[in-house]
């Protein structure tokens, strides 16, 4: 009864029938042609769907059908007033009956449920194999943490501790098996590719920028003998300024992405009257968004300049809602302004162990390095 509600049924009858049905089940009474009958007064309308449906084989398939079906008339009922608004009013009072329509194009009733007899058989197959997991390229946070579809992952640090470089490394070593997009908020993506490219073919971002002579035949032999593996990398940068979580969340289901990283998290658009309020949406909007359509949303944060000191997760700007949502909360520490160690803090990790990971950051090439203990 979960899976569906009376207004997925157009027809006036059978949402009658449904209501009857919906009261005997919650009541705890059988659901038959009899105790139907006794409710519903129409005789010949309950026989016609009797006839109709003389078995319950295709249970599953026929509550499809009928989700499937008001899902397709209620978009088109959105989208009729969605063309009548956009005759008189401003695009941005639009905006409210957009997310409606994607809310109604991706929503989805069905109660997912786990018995504990299937949980057991559940148990016994998928344990006999080692689980794969999404990697990041770093083995000691492969090792510290379980990265799974639907993680709602917060990547948070100072300004210049390197967020954006890491993020980036991150989500090309994720591209080389998962179809990777890199939403930015702050920078275009002409420069971001500037800074893969640095990474990628370890040639320095300042020749990169600079360009005509300063790029010499040796950094270009680098760029060229790299082109086939960048080529094959799964991965693609989106000019995101002004997006809604909505938006974000309707290009990457179009994209069909596994991994979506977002730089940076407050900077998306949300309705709120304070800016702590807006933060608290968005943030309970992307663990919603990870849930719902199983991606691993990564999002990048600020971390308050107040002290000088290691970090934890009450340094996150703005909302204490990240901490509460985060399945994951990493953050880039700089010990030392001179010195180009970092330190990865596994602040939160819901699925493994927290504790520290020492890189080391080449500017130069925008590229991290794991130290071994």
């Amino acid at each position: 009864m979960g899976e569906l509600d009376a207004d997925d049924f157009k027809y006036i009858p059978n949402r009658a029938v449904f209501e009857v049905c919906k009261e005997l089940f919650m009541g705890g009474k059988p659901i038959d042609p009899v105790t139907v009958g006794s409710k519903y007064p129409h005789t010949g309308h309950l026989a016609e769907i009797i006839n109709a449906t003389p078995t319950t084989a295709n249970l599953n398939y026929h509550i499809q059908a009928v989700a499937d079906r008001a899902k397709r008339i209620n978009a088109e009922k959105t989208t009729e007033e969605l063309l009548k608004l956009l005759e008189t009013e401003e695009i941005t009072e639009c905006q409210a009956l957009v997310n409606k329509l994607s809310d109604t194009l991706a929503g989805n009733k069905r109660v997912e449920m786990l018995t504990m007899k299937d949980a057991i058989v559940n148990f016994y197959k998928t344990k006999r194999a080692p689980r794969e997991y999404i990697r990041t390229g770093f083995s000691t946070l492969d090792k510290y943490t379980y990265i799974d579809r639907g993680d709602f992952i917060v990547l948070g640090g100072r300004p210049s501790a390197g967020k954006t470089a890491f993020t980036l490394q991150l989500g090309l070593n994720m591209a080389k098996q998962h179809k990777v997009l890199y939403f930015s908020l702050e920078t275009k993506p002409d420069k971001l590719f500037d800074r893969v490219f640095s990474n990628l073919a370890e040639i320095s971002l300042s020749q990169i920028k600079t360009g005509g002579d300063a790029m010499k035949i040796k950094e270009w032999n680098r760029y060229t003998a790299n082109v086939p593996n960048m080529h094959n990398l799964n991965f693609t940068v989106i000019k995101a300024s002004g997006m809604t979580v909505q938006q974000i969340k309707a290009a990457a289901l179009e994209l069909k992405a596994d991994i979506i990283f977002i730089d940076y998290l407050s900077l998306i658009k949300s309705q709120g009257n304070s800016l702590y309020e807006k933060v608290t949406n968005i943030s309970m909007d992307l663990h919603t968004m990870a849930q719902q359509t199983e991606m691993v949303v990564v999002a990048l944060a600020q971390l308050n300049r107040e002290g000088k000191g290691e970090p934890d997760v009450t340094n996150i700007r703005e909302s204490g809602q990240i901490e509460q949502d985060a399945d994951l909360i990493l953050m880039i520490h700089q010990p030392d302004i001179n010195n180009p160690e970092r330190e990865l803090i596994i602040a939160k990790n819901k699925e493994g162990r927290t504790g520290k990971i020492r890189f080391r950051f080449e500017g130069m090439y925008q590229k991290f390095w794991e130290m071994m203990a």
